[in-house]
């Protein structure tokens, strides 16, 4: 039933091509540029009626922020970390200073001026939300144009994480705001060396949630936004919304008009491909699905940039079978990631068989892929390691072959993914389809996306396939995929902070402080960087908390011959000009002219 279920989606949407390409067979291209400067990509944001233009509280349109907001400036992971001028001109950071300097000029899309007081706003309305207010000691306004922050601790990460602050709080309306959320940040932090951070006093928690509460009530259209970004909403429906140039914005682009279209099921996503509709795509499509389009049309092009994220079976500890460690190894064994990728969307990558967490990019450009290679466990498709593992904790094969408990109980579990994620719903029926031929009951449960995060959200799953870790193009760097895994999401794996909001995992008889030591590798410099990596990738190939079975590389795909990035079909792009995935990669490569319209 499944296998019907999975291939009847890929039917229709190979049915709906194969309809708007005729009985032909000719290929056709999209060579149309849009006469009124309009630019239309796929996306997905927050609908009409709940959504609203405050970015600081729920219902927040999101999805679209990028496109209306810049940033100071943006990193670039590609070949070499470098920060590219946005609304910033330059900076300077020595001895935990960051000073900064904007662009003469700068201004709001109503036509007023955006100076450096609306760049300390913007920051004052992230105390308690951004984890740059960790390290943020103070900020200082020298004049409109010239700033400094000055912050507690050093590390080389700082100005990632100050610049991925967007501009987008401007003084005239969140001004009054900012000063409570000032106030909170200068008398209601208390620095502890041990880690190197500030903590929220009990006080200044309860005040936070008091001005949080109260902000909950500012919900603007999202229409009403004043935006420092190219583009200003002009309309927005359940299906699309509709984007005007910001006739003040820092550059002048030959995109007049953004149209975001919410093309979110592959149905959809491949008949706008095909009929026209879409100048560029991005998002998952199965492989079938787009050796059809690239058939049928000859003007589709796509590229790929890594996303240093993986996509991983991950155990919940607090469910049985899950929290047995041997059981998870047992599983680590019988991922055949050969016979996976076949199955995976477009652009996906091979991933480590180390199981440590660091994608195999990250690997190769902090020299550890020898570390994980010669050091680690590595685990490959195995059954014979797996039928070890589980007989040397008592269990064993009842006479239909199933795999039964040291209580002669009969091992069940689901194995939950999102429906709408191609690389893990075809690779998750066939890890399924495996484990069942090895003998484990397991229950393959395609879920609804928000009914899966809820599912998560709420630590109701066993076994799962999610990201493990998210991507981690902000840092590209070891402490972005471990600060991901075990600070952000610990909760994926049942894994609990102790009372002093550590997370210690037992590694090979000896006690790991997780949390201290990925604090360490935020301030870690040289070859601490590499020693401390060490021990974090040593946690999860002993203790098997996840299985990374691929790399996610995040897929651009030009359609028209009138837009095009000047890349090859199919390449994995290692490019300056590529700064993020989703939407911010778009946003950049449209307000750094990446994107044109063409001549």
């Amino acid at each position: 039933m499944r296998k019907r279920k999975i291939g009847a989606v890929l039917l229709t949407c190979l049915m709906g091509i194969s309809l708007l390409t005729g009985c032909g067979g000719e290929s056709k291209g999209n060579t149309a540029k849009n006469s009124d400067g309009t630019l239309v990509i796929n996306g997905d944001y927050t609908v009409p009626p709940a959504a609203h233009g405050n970015p600081f509280v729920g219902g927040f349109v999101n999805g679209i922020e990028p496109y209306m907001q810049d940033n100071l400036f943006v990193y670039a992971p590609f070949p070499e970390g470098k920060f590219k001028a946005h609304l910033g001109e330059s900076y300077t950071f020595e001895n935990k200073e960051l000073t900064l300097k904007l662009k003469e000029g700068l201004k709001w899309s109503d036509g007023t001026p955006l100076t450096t007081k609306d760049v300390e706003t913007s920051f004052y309305m992230n105390v308690g939300r951004r984890q740059v207010w960790e390290y943020l000691e103070s900020i200082e306004l020298i004049d409109d144009t010239n700033m400094k922050f000055k912050f507690k601790t050093d590390s080389p990460l700082i100005v990632n994480m100050a610049f991925d602050v967007k501009i987008n709080a401007p003084t005239s309306v969140y001004g009054e705001w900012a000063e409570k959320y000032k106030n909170v940040a200068e008398t209601g932090r208390e620095y502890h060396p041990e880690t190197s951070t500030y903590w929220y006093t009990e006080n200044a928690n309860n005040e936070l949630q008091k001005l949080n509460t109260e902000l909950e009530e500012f919900k603007p259209k999202v229409e009403e936004s004043i935006c420092s970004g190219p583009f200003t909403v002009k309309t927005i429906t359940t299906s699309e919304a509709l984007l005007v140039q910001n006739e003040h914005y820092r550059e002048n682009l030959d995109i007049k008009q953004l149209k975001v279209m919410r093309v979110v099921t592959p149905e959809t996503a491949a008949t706008a491909m095909m009929d026209g509709t879409l100048d560029i795509h991005s998002g998952g499509i199965v492989k079938d699905v787009e050796d059809q389009i690239k058939k049928d049309l000859d003007t589709y092009k796509a590229h790929y940039v890594s996303e240093f994220s993986q996509m991983s079976v991950i155990f919940n500890t607090q469910k049985y079978p899950a929290n047995v460690k041997e059981f998870r190894q047992a599983v680590a064994y019988l991922i055949d990631r050969d016979k996976l990728m076949p199955l995976a969307e477009p652009g996906s990558l091979q991933s480590e068989t180390a199981l440590s967490g660091l994608p195999t990019t990250l690997q190769e450009s902090w020299g550890l892929k020898d570390f994980a290679d010669k050091e680690l466990t590595q685990y490959n498709f195995d059954e014979k390691k797996a039928e070890e593992l589980l007989t040397s904790i008592g269990w064993k094969r009842n006479a239909d072959g199933i795999w039964e408990n040291e209580k002669g109980e009969v091992v069940k579990f689901e194995l939950a993914v999102n429906n709408g994620w191609g690389s893990a719903m075809l690779p998750g029926e066939a890890i399924a389809t495996t484990l069942k031929e090895f003998g484990l009951e397991v229950q393959f449960k395609p879920m609804e996306g928000s009914a899966f995060n809820d599912y998560f959200t709420k630590k109701e799953h066993t076994v799962i396939i999610e990201f493990a870790p998210t991507g981690n193009v902000l840092y590209a760097h070891p402490y972005g995929t471990f600060e991901a895994i075990y600070r952000s999401r610990p909760f994926l794996m049942g894994l609990e902070p102790n009372k002093d909001g550590n997370l210690i995992i037992d590694v090979e008889g000896k006690s790991v402080n997780v949390t201290d030591l990925v604090k360490k590798l935020f301030t870690a410099t040289g070859d601490d960087v590499t020693e401390i990596s060490k021990e974090l990738m040593k946690v999860n190939n002993e203790e098997v908390f996840f299985i990374p079975y691929l790399e996610k590389g995040f897929p651009i795909r030009t359609l028209k011959d009138s837009v095009t990035l000047g890349f090859e079909n199919d390449e994995l792009i290692k490019d300056e000009r590529y700064s993020g995935v989703g939407e911010n990669l778009f946003a950049t490569l449209i307000k750094e002219k990446t994107i044109t319209l063409g001549e």
